[in-house]
């Protein structure tokens, strides 16, 4: 089969979007002419090439790079035209909805937005997509209440798990995420007042330790906020890191915390907090302990008695931390349980409810 997938984000962003969509792409390849659109004028395919070979760690060979009318000034006519040369077309969509003549159409929903959906524009536009697919049973939970469409499959993220467990664990506290202030900020700058205050209310305890925070900028202005609030503490900022790079920071670092979400109300802003969190789950799968948010995907990845690590409140998150830094053995425990539940998302998985939503002629 001649398969495009397309996200209306592509080639400026480079988060778990991005990287669902294109190991969506390298499930595919091996069988399917496969390829990628983006749209605009500004990138070479060359470029944008280089920009997500460097960003997922892994060679695109055999994955197309082309250039779509969709989303730009084209005619109606010329983007309905070009969405009928395929076999199936993989739409990852930002809320939006267009036509398609492709012989048959997976339409991802990442985003849990609160969208009307019941007008018959945008119910004829729906029929058109024979499979409908979210990133969680949160986002599922979102999207059937208020779109509203029923969800034919819930497809989490894929994982790599290393291929050896990581060695000796340092004193760090790891973040992973974009820096930027709008739709689902990462909150860095609760991080490290999260951090500052760890430091002050357990100060022999935390002799050593130190919070890294990894992720490119989006809001340079917001990454500048972050830094001054950082200054004077042990707190480590990378901005450019490689994929290699990246997981070596997994291997060395402890824990994870994550506070995406934090003073949102999710049932009036579900878009604003974590949809998935798949730093989180490659975290795991490295052994870091997670200490993260109570809300969004996050609880359907911190399952079991995992879910005692998870927080509502700062205060809450700095005593937790304090307590798996003070005992060993909790921590310890804690890491078995996150790498077994981290090998619940393998690629194979992945794979195996791709391979379904792609081949099964009715659903």
């Amino acid at each position: 089969m001649r398969i495009c997938l397309y996200s209306p984000y592509l080639p400026k962003h480079t988060g778990g979007g991005e990287r669902y969509l294109f190991d969506v792409a390298r499930c595919l390849r091996s069988r399917h002419r496969v390829q990628v659109a983006f749209t605009g004028t500004d990138w070479q395919e060359n470029e944008i090439r280089q920009r997500y070979q460097q960003f997922l760690g892994y060679s695109l060979e055999g994955i197309e790079v082309i250039s779509t009318p969709l989303f730009s000034r084209a005619s109606w006519w010329r983007k309905l035209w070009w969405t009928k040369q395929f076999d199936l077309l993989y739409y990852l969509t930002d809320g939006s909805l267009f036509w398609s003549l492709a012989g048959r159409n997976i339409l991802h929903i990442q985003l849990p937005l609160k969208l009307d959906k019941s007008g018959w524009i945008d119910r004829f536009k729906l029929s058109r997509w024979h499979v409908k697919t979210t990133n969680s049973e949160f986002t599922k939970e979102v999207v059937t209440a208020s779109w509203p469409v029923e969800i034919n499959y819930v497809h989490p993220p894929a994982i790599e798990l290393p291929a050896s467990l990581p060695g000796n664990k340092q004193q760090i506290i790891l973040h992973v995420g974009r820096f930027f202030r709008q739709l689902h900020t990462k909150r860095q700058d609760v991080l490290v007042e999260m951090f500052s205050r760890l430091k002050q209310q357990h100060s022999r305890l935390t002799q050593g330790w130190k919070l890294v925070l990894i992720g490119p900028v989006e809001n340079r202005d917001y990454a500048r906020q972050v830094a001054q609030l950082a200054r004077g503490l042990p707190v480590e900022v990378h901005h450019d890191v490689t994929r290699a790079q990246l997981e070596q920071w997994y291997r060395r670092a402890s824990l994870y915390w994550h506070a995406t979400g934090y003073q949102v109300d999710e049932r009036s802003h579900p878009q604003l907090v974590e949809h998935f969190g798949i730093t989180t789950l490659e975290a795991m799968a490295y052994g870091c302990v997670p200490v993260v948010i109570n809300k969004g995907g996050q609880r359907e990845i911190m399952a079991g008695r995992l879910s005692q690590l998870l927080w509502t409140d700062p205060a809450q998150a700095i005593e937790l931390t304090a307590q798996l830094i003070r005992e060993p053995k909790l921590k310890q425990e804690m890491t078995n349980l996150a790498r077994r539940r981290a090998s619940q998302y393998s690629l194979k998985s992945f794979a195996s409810t791709l391979e379904l939503m792609v081949s099964r002629p009715d659903d």
